[in-house]
């Protein structure tokens, strides 16, 4: 589960808080870092993080009382995380398929080849590293 979240893009400290706030929410900032093992200084950018994201909310007990923390269940959780990664497919689609060559015909294959060639320039380009020379393999025959 731990490497999921990281694989998803969340930080160390943003996977030791959510984990955390499951077993002991709702849960003030200090009790949080404290279970979660993260410094106290940085559990508030980390909670603040989180909760733009939407996986944690910010519950207040009353005006002026400690500010509690929930995370978002874990049902809710991985529910959210489908919605974006389908939005993000669509758009991702989407946007391929505006690189498909319109035309019909030979204009539309070299159009098709040309795209493939610049594609591969871009892709094997940042790979290129000087290599040593070759020498010739000395076979032992006179020319």
């Amino acid at each position: 589960m731990l490497d999921a979240l990281r694989q998803l893009g969340w930080s160390e400290y943003e996977v030791r808080t959510y984990t955390a706030l499951l077993r002991c929410a709702p849960a003030t900032g200090y009790r949080t870092a404290r279970e979660a093992a993260v410094p106290t200084a940085k559990i508030y950018e980390v909670l603040q993080r989180m909760e733009d994201r939407g996986t944690v909310r910010r519950l207040r007990a009353e005006p002026g009382g400690r500010t509690l923390y929930m995370p978002l269940s874990p049902t809710e959780l991985v529910s959210e995380f489908r919605s974006q990664q389908e939005r993000m497919l669509q758009e991702l689609e989407r946007e391929l398929k505006e690189y498909i060559p319109r035309m019909s015909g030979l204009a539309a294959v070299e159009d098709w080849l040309e795209w493939e060639q610049s594609k591969q320039r871009r892709l094997l380009a940042p790979a290129l590293l000087p290599v040593a020379p070759v020498m010739p393999h000395n076979t032992g025959e006179v020319n």
